[in-house]
C-alpha cells in the first residue's frame, strides 16, 4: 500500500468539503458568511460617474485574508500568459503581490512534434542496439532468447506509440490550420503566494494585465458521484429486489459483448486514484512499455519520470494508487470498476468494457493536478477520458484542456453532477466538447438530483432515490440508501463514513468468498462510466471513427425515455451499448492523406477525396466542401447512394477556387432516416501564394483613454516545410503617435498592435500592415480610429444578487426600463428612468403586488408593454401602459383560451399596432409566435411545421423568428422572415449550420449561426438581398441587434465582452473592457447612441455577484462624404455625426465660425450658410472628434452691393 504525507493546504480543503458530484445536499453558493461577502473581501462600490465602469478594483492584501479555503487551493493561482507576451509585467505582479514560485504547468512536457521524434529516434536506438548485441550472444542461449523477446515487445509498443501519436497529429494539425481557439495548454503557470490572499480578487489584478488570457484561482473539483462473475448472476445482495448489477442489464452490454468487449482500447480515468492491488481490475491496468519502471529516466520523453502505468499529478509521482482516509478516498477505484473491471474471471463484477485498459491518473480536487492528467491522457494514447468531477461556474483552464483532448481526438465523458439545477453552471459538463451523461434508476426513470439542461447528451444508471413507506423522499442526509450502483472498493474506504445515519460499513459488499471488496454508491459520476465503457466498446470494434461519430453514434442508438426525441432530462435517452455496437458495417471516416494536409490539384485541377461511407441500412451519402471563413457557400460534390469503404469519395473540380482551408462534410443517412456526420479540413495549395493577411478582416477602433490591443495575423497557404510556405517578416507602419507593433517571439505570423489614444488624438488614421516569406510581400492598408464612450447613467448596486439583482434593460429615445429583482419585497418590478429629467419610478411599487413578478419589460416610443403573473399560480398575461397617460389594458388571449391558465410568454417585442411574442400555452407544448393587433383588437398566430418557434423581432410590417425542427439527433434551427401585410412566411437564410437570436431594424436582420467551429454574426438587407458574415473569430459571438448602421453582439453566451461594428465605416471596436474573468453580461439593448446593459460582477462565488445597469453613449468619428450647396443651405451627407445633436456638436466653416443647424442626423446635416462666406473649408466636430475637412462647392450667387451705377 502507498503510503503519502498530506498537505496541510489539501487536508483544510477536504475538510471543508461535500462530496458535490456525489450527493445533492450541498449548497454552492454560500461561501463565508452566509451569501453575503467572504471575510475580509472588498469589492468596489460603482459610483455614477463618468468613469465608474472602467475603474479596476485594486486588492488589498490586509484586507482580503480569508478564513474558508473550500472553492480552491489557498495560494495558488492558474495563470495563462497571452500569445506572444512577456512574463516582465507578471514578474512584477509576482513582487507586489509576493509571490515565491511561478512555474509553467507542462515544464516538461515536450510538444507533439518534439515527442514523436523522440519516439522514432528510440525505435532507431533500438535497431543499433540489436546490431552491436547481434554478434556477441549465443543465439540458442536464454539470455538471447530473452533480449529478442524484450525487444521485440518494446519495439511493438514504440510503433502502437508512434502510430497513435500520429493520428492524434492529424487530428490536432487539421484543427491548427482553422481560424479556432488554439487551448495552448504550454501558456498556462502555476503561481504560488506566500500571503493569505483571496485569490479570486487576486485573480482579477492578474486578469487585467494585458500579458494575460485569464488569471483564475486553482478551484477545487469535487467528485460528482453472460459471464461468470458472481455478481452478474445475483440479485438482493444488500436487501434490494433487482439484480446486483442492474446498470450492466439495463444498457444491455451482455448482449453487446457478442460484438465487442474493449479490447485495445485505453481508457483514461482522471479521479481520485486507483487501487490497482484490486484483484478484480488489476489484469486491466494500462501499462507505458515504452517507459523501464523504477530507474528514475524518463524513457519515454514525454516529460514524466517512470511512468509506467499511469500518474498522480497531486504529489507529482508516478503511483496513482488511492490514498485511504483521505476525503472521497476509492471514487475513482469504483469508477474505474464501472468502465474496466475484469470480467469474466469468475470473481466480483464486471465492467462495461472488460477488456479495454483503464490508465489511472490521480487529480482530483485539483484544477491544475486535473488539467494535466487530461492533457497527459491525450498525449499517450487513451481513446476516452472520464471525468466524473466538476467544478461550479466556468473553469477555464478545464475548458482549455478538454478542448485540447478533442482535437486530439478523444472521446471525453463527464459527469452531469448532482445538485438537480442547470448543468450549465459546471464544468466540464457544460462544455461542447465533451458528452455530459445525466442519471437514470434501475427503473429506468430519471434521477431527480441529477442535473438537468440542453448540454444534457444522455443518461445512464446512478442510482435510486428511495422513498419510506408513506412515500416520502428520504432525506438528502440518508442518500446512501440509494447506493444502487455497485463497484469496485478501494481498500481501507468506506465513502459514506461520517454522513448522517450511516452505520459504518453499510454499503461495503463482499464477494461469495467473503471479500469486502465492492462497494454500493450513486450519483452522475457512476453514470458518466457506464458511457466511457460504451464508448470504449464501439472504438473497439470500429477503431478508426473520430471522436465526434462516435459521440453520434452513442446518442443515436441510445433508448430514447422521457419526452420524445432530445429533452432536458435523459438527453437522447438511456445508453444502450448493445444497438451502439451491432453494426456490421460501420465505417465513416476521412482518409489521413485528406485531414489536416495541403493538398495540390492534378493536371485536371482535380483533387481526390478518399475515406469511407458505409453504415448497416445505408441510404445514401453526401460530401460537400464550404471555405472554412464563408460556411454558406456550400457546394456538394458527390452524392451517391452506393456505400464505399477505404476507396474514393468524391473528385473536387478546383477551377476558380481560391487557395485556403476548406471543410468537407460527409454525411451518411440510413433508410430509417438517421443521418451521422463526419467533417475534416484541409488547405488547397494550387499556386505559390503571397502570405495573407487574415487579422484584422475589418478597419478597427480603440476607445479613448483605454488601452487596446489588435491582433495582427498572416497566413500562408503554401506548404510551411517549403520555402514559399514560410512567414519571416510582419510590421505595421504608419501607427499614431504612441502605438507599437510586437511580432511574436515564438509565431512569426502573429503580432499586437497596442494604442491608448487621448482625448487629443481622436481621429481616423491610415495604417499599413505587411507580412512577408520567402518570396513575396503582402502589404493592407486598414483604418485605425477611435471611439469615444460617455457613461450617462449607472445604478450603484453594492449588494449581492441574492438580495438586488438587475436584468432585462430595454431603451427607446430617453426613457430606459429594465427588472429590479429585491428580494426583501417578495418579487420584481420593472423600474423606468427618463434620461431627460435624470430621475425615475417603479411601474408598480406595491410590495404587497411583487408576486406577480413583472418582466419582459419592452419600449416603443411612450408605451411599455410587459408580462406578469394573473394570479398566485403565476399563470401570465401581456400588458400595455402608456407612460405619458398612465392609461393601462391587458393583451387579451384569444387563441385556444381553454389552457390559458398554462401560460408562459417570452420574446416579447413590439411596433405601431403590433404586439408579438413567444407564447406556451401549455407546458407540454413548444411554444408558437403570436401577434396581436391592437386596433382590431385581434389576436393571431403564426404556425409552420416546426417543433419550436421564439425569439422574435418585428419592424414595421415585417417580422422574423427562430424556428427550431428535430433532424434525427440534431436540433435543425433557422431563421424566418414573416410579412404581415401579405401574411407570407419564407426561410430567411439557407445554411446547413444552425441559426439563431435574429433581429430586424429598418431593412437590416442578423443574427447568429454556429456549428462545431463557433458561432458567427451574420447580416442581410432585406431590400437588396445582400447578406455578408461580420465576424470571424470563432469565439461564439452571440445575442446580435442591429439599430441603422450600427450591430453589437456579445463575444460569448456567458463571460465575454460587447462589441460594435459600424457598417458604413466597416469599424469593428471593443465597448466593454471589464479587465476579470469573472462578470456576466444577462442582456443589453441599443437605441441610436445609446446602449443599455446589465453587468454582473462576480464576487466569491457564481451566486454571489453584484449587479448594476449601465447607460453609456458611444461616438464614432465624424466623416463628411460630400457637401452640397442649395441657396442659403450647405447639406453635409457621411458617417457617424450622431443620431442626436449633442451641445458640443458643431459644423465649422473655417477654424471657428460654428454655423445654424437646420437638421442633424447621422448621416445627414442640414446648416444655414453666412452671407458672404469668408471660408469654403468645412468640418464636422462632435463628441467623437473633429471630421477631416472638406471644400465645400460655391454657388455663384447676386451680391446686390456688387454694381457699376
Amino acid at each position: 500500500m502507498k503510503i503519502r504525507k498530506t498537505s496541510l493546504g489539501y487536508l483544510a480543503v477536504f475538510v471543508l468539503i461535500v462530496a458535490l458530484f456525489i450527493q445533492p445536499a450541498v449548497n454552492y453558493g454560500a461561501v463565508g458568511e452566509g451569501k453575503g461577502l467572504s471575510p475580509g473581501s472588498r469589492v468596489q462600490e460603482l459610483p455614477t460617474t463618468a468613469t465608474s465602469f472602467e475603474a479596476q478594483q485594486e486588492l488589498n492584501a490586509n484586507d482580503s485574508q480569508i478564513q474558508n479555503g473550500n472553492s480552491y487551493v489557498p495560494r495558488q493561482l492558474l495563470v495563462k500568459i497571452a500569445k506572444g507576451s512577456s512574463l516582465d509585467k507578471i514578474s512584477q505582479l509576482n513582487v507586489k503581490f509576493s509571490a515565491y514560485k511561478m512555474e509553467p504547468l507542462f515544464k516538461d512536457v515536450p510538444s507533439l512534434e518534439e515527442y514523436l521524434s523522440s519516439l522514432n529516434e528510440r525505435l532507431g536506438q533500438l535497431q543499433v542496439e540489436h546490431s552491436s548485441w547481434y554478434w556477441q550472444l549465443d543465439k540458442n542461449s536464454k539470455e538471447y532468447k530473452d533480449y529478442v523477446a524484450r525487444l521485440k515487445e518494446e519495439r511493438i509498443a514504440l510503433q502502437k506509440k508512434i502510430d497513435s501519436l500520429k493520428m492524434r497529429l492529424d487530428n490536432w494539425r487539421q484543427y491548427r490550420q482553422l481560424d479556432t481557439y488554439d487551448p495552448r495548454l504550454d501558456a498556462l503557470y502555476l503561481i504560488e503566494f506566500s500571503g493569505d490572499y483571496d485569490m479570486e480578487g487576486l485573480a482579477k489584478i492578474y486578469s487585467s494585465c494585458p500579458d494575460v488570457e485569464y488569471a483564475i484561482p486553482n478551484y477545487i473539483c469535487e467528485p460528482t458521484m453472460l459471464p461468470n462473475d458472481p455478481f452478474f448472476a445475483s440479485k438482493g445482495s444488500w436487501g434490494q429486489d433487482f439484480d446486483d448489477l442492474w446498470g450492466v442489464k439495463i444498457i444491455q452490454a451482455d448482449k453487446a459483448w457478442d460484438y465487442s468487449q474493449g479490447d485495445g482500447v485505453v481508457v483514461a480515468v482522471a479521479d481520485t486514484g486507483l487501487d490497482y492491488t484490486h484483484p478484480d481490475i488489476k489484469d486491466n491496468l494500462w501499462v507505458n512499455a515504452a517507459e523501464i519502471p523504477g530507474n528514475g529516466i524518463d524513457d519515454d520523453h514525454n516529460g514524466y519520470v517512470d511512468d509506467y502505468m499511469g500518474y498522480d499529478f497531486l504529489d507529482n509521482d508516478p503511483d496513482p494508487q488511492e490514498v485511504p482516509k483521505s476525503s472521497q478516498a476509492g471514487h475513482g477505484t469504483h469508477v474505474a470498476g464501472i468502465a474496466c473491471a475484469s470480467g469474466n474471471n469468475n470473481a466480483g463484477m464486471i465492467g462495461i468494457a472488460w477488456k479495454a485498459k483503464v490508465m489511472p491518473l490521480r487529480g482530483i480536487p485539483n484544477s491544475a493536478a486535473l488539467v494535466k492528467a487530461v492533457r497527459y491522457a491525450a498525449d499517450n494514447g487513451a481513446r476516452v477520458i472520464n471525468a466524473s468531477f466538476g467544478s461550479t461556474g466556468k473553469n477555464l483552464a478545464l475548458q482549455d484542456a478538454f478542448l485540447y483532448a478533442y482535437q486530439m481526438g478523444c472521446v471525453s465523458v463527464t459527469a452531469a453532477g448532482n445538485s438537480g439545477s442547470d448543468v450549465a453552471g459546471f464544468t466540464p459538463a457544460n462544455l461542447e466538447t465533451v458528452i455530459t451523461v445525466g442519471g437514470t434508476d434501475h427503473t429506468d426513470k430519471w434521477l431527480s438530483f441529477s442535473n438537468y439542461g440542453q448540454k444534457i447528451d444522455v443518461s445512464a444508471p446512478g442510482g435510486d432515490i428511495l422513498n419510506d413507506p408513506q412515500g416520502t423522499q428520504v432525506p438528502v442526509q440518508h442518500l446512501f440508501q440509494g447506493s444502487s450502483i455497485l463497484s469496485l472498493r478501494a481498500k481501507d474506504t468506506d465513502s459514506w463514513l461520517g454522513a448522517e445515519g450511516y452505520i459504518p460499513g453499510a454499503c461495503i459488499v463482499s464477494d461469495k468468498d467473503g471479500n469486502p471488496g465492492y462497494y454500493r454508491k450513486r450519483g452522475t459520476s457512476q453514470s458518466a462510466p457506464y458511457v466511457s465503457g460504451v464508448a470504449a466498446l464501439i472504438i473497439s470494434r470500429f477503431p478508426e471513427l473520430d471522436n465526434d461519430v462516435v459521440k453520434q453514434i452513442i446518442a443515436l442508438t441510445s433508448d430514447d425515455r422521457g419526452s420524445k426525441g432530445k429533452d432536458i432530462y435523459f438527453g437522447w435517452g438511456r445508453v444502450n451499448a448493445y444497438n451502439a455496437v451491432r453494426f456490421n458495417t460501420l465505417d465513416i471516416k476521412f482518409d489521413s492523406s485528406v485531414k489536416g494536409r495541403f493538398l495540390q490539384p492534378d493536371a485536371n485541377k482535380d483533387i481526390t477525396i478518399t475515406g469511407s461511407a458505409a453504415i448497416d441500412d445505408f441510404l445514401e451519402y453526401t460530401l460537400t466542401i464550404a471555405p472554412y471563413d464563408n460556411p454558406s457557400q456550400t457546394l456538394e460534390v458527390a452524392r451517391s447512394n452506393q456505400p464505399v469503404q477505404n476507396g474514393v469519395l468524391a473528385k473536387w473540380d478546383t477551377e476558380g477556387y481560391q487557395d485556403g482551408v476548406y471543410v468537407c462534410t460527409l454525411t451518411v443517412r440510413t433508410k430509417s432516416g438517421k443521418a451521422i456526420q463526419c467533417k475534416a479540413s484541409f488547405i488547397l495549395d494550387g499556386v505559390n501564394s503571397p502570405p495573407d493577411i487574415v487579422e484584422p478582416r475589418t478597419n478597427i477602433a480603440a476607445v479613448v483613454g483605454r488601452s487596446s490591443q489588435f491582433k495582427i495575423r498572416a497566413v500562408d497557404y503554401d506548404d510551411p516545410d517549403t520555402p514559399q510556405g514560410k512567414i519571416i517578416g510582419l510590421g505595421a507602419r504608419n501607427l499614431p503617435e504612441g502605438a507599437r507593433f510586437e511580432q511574436s517571439s515564438d509565431e512569426p505570423a502573429c503580432g499586437v498592435i497596442t494604442w491608448q489614444p487621448t482625448e487629443a488624438q481622436k481621429g481616423i488614421y491610415e495604417i499599413e500592415l505587411y507580412a512577408q516569406d520567402s518570396f513575396q510581400t503582402t502589404t493592407k492598408v486598414i483604418r485605425l480610429s477611435t471611439v469615444t464612450l460617455q457613461e450617462e447613467f449607472a445604478t450603484n448596486n453594492t449588494r449581492v444578487t441574492t438580495v438586488q439583482d438587475y436584468y432585462d434593460p430595454r431603451i427607446f429615445g430617453d426613457t430606459a426600463v429594465w427588472v429590479d429583482k429585491l428580494y426583501s419585497r417578495g418579487g420584481t418590478d420593472i423600474y423606468i428612468y427618463e434620461l431627460s429629467q435624470r430621475q425615475g419610478h417603479f411601474l408598480i411599487n406595491n410590495p404587497a403586488e411583487a408576486w406577480r413578478n413583472p418582466h419582459l419589460p419592452y419600449l416603443y416610443q411612450r408605451n411599455l408593454f410587459w408580462t406578469q403573473a394573473r394570479d398566485a399560480r403565476h399563470n401570465e398575461d401581456i400588458y400595455m401602459c402608456n407612460l405619458d397617460t398612465g392609461e393601462t389594458r391587458i393583451i387579451p388571449q384569444q387563441i385556444s383560451p381553454e389552457v390559458d391558465n398554462m401560460r408562459t410568454l417570452s420574446s416579447l417585442v413590439a411596433y405601431e399596432n403590433i404586439v408579438m411574442y413567444s407564447d406556451n400555452r401549455d407546458y407540454a407544448t413548444r411554444p408558437d409566435i403570436y401577434g396581436f393587433d391592437l386596433i382590431k383588437n385581434q389576436e393571431f398566430i403564426i404556425r409552420k411545421e416546426k417543433d419550436s418557434e421564439m425569439d422574435c423581432s418585428l419592424y414595421n410590417k415585417m417580422a422574423v423568428f427562430e424556428g427550431i425542427n428535430w433532424v434525427g439527433t440534431t436540433a435543425k434551427e433557422d431563421v424566418y422572415l414573416y410579412d404581415l401585410a401579405n401574411n407570407n412566411l419564407s426561410l430567411l437564410s439557407c445554411s446547413e449550420l444552425n441559426q439563431e437570436t435574429p433581429y430586424l431594424f429598418g431593412n437590416k436582420v442578423v443574427w447568429r449561426e454556429y456549428g462545431p467551429n463557433g458561432g458567427y454574426i451574420y447580416i442581410k438587407d432585406l431590400k437588396t438581398k445582400e447578406q455578408r458574415r461580420l465576424t470571424f473569430s470563432g469565439k461564439y459571438e452571440t445575442a446580435p441587434k442591429v439599430y441603422d448602421q450600427r450591430v453589437l453582439w456579445k463575444e460569448a453566451p456567458m463571460q465575454g465582452e460587447i462589441y460594435l461594428y459600424d457598417l458604413a465605416g466597416q469599424t469593428l471596436a471593443k465597448i466593454t473592457e471589464t479587465h476579470s474573468p469573472y462578470f456576466y453580461y444577462t442582456d443589453y439593448a441599443v437605441w441610436a447612441d445609446r446602449i443599455i446593459f446589465n453587468l454582473r460582477r462576480k464576487n466569491s462565488e457564481w451566486a454571489d455577484y453584484i449587479s448594476n445597469i449601465y447607460i453609456l453613449s458611444v461616438y464614432l468619428v465624424p466623416e463628411i462624404i460630400s457637401s452640397e450647396v442649395q441657396g442659403q443651405e450647405l447639406i453635409l451627407t457621411g458617417n457617424n455625426f450622431g443620431y442626436r445633436k449633442n451641445a458640443v456638436s458643431h459644423v465649422y466653416l473655417g477654424e471657428s465660425q460654428s454655423l445654424k443647424i437646420k437638421e442633424w442626423t447621422n448621416s445627414r446635416i442640414v446648416c444655414e450658410l453666412p452671407n458672404p462666406v469668408n471660408s469654403r473649408i468645412v468640418k464636422v466636430s462632435t463628441p467623437g472628434g473633429v471630421s477631416r475637412p472638406v471644400e465645400m462647392p460655391i454657388e455663384e450667387r447676386f451680391d446686390p452691393t456688387d454694381c457699376w451705377g
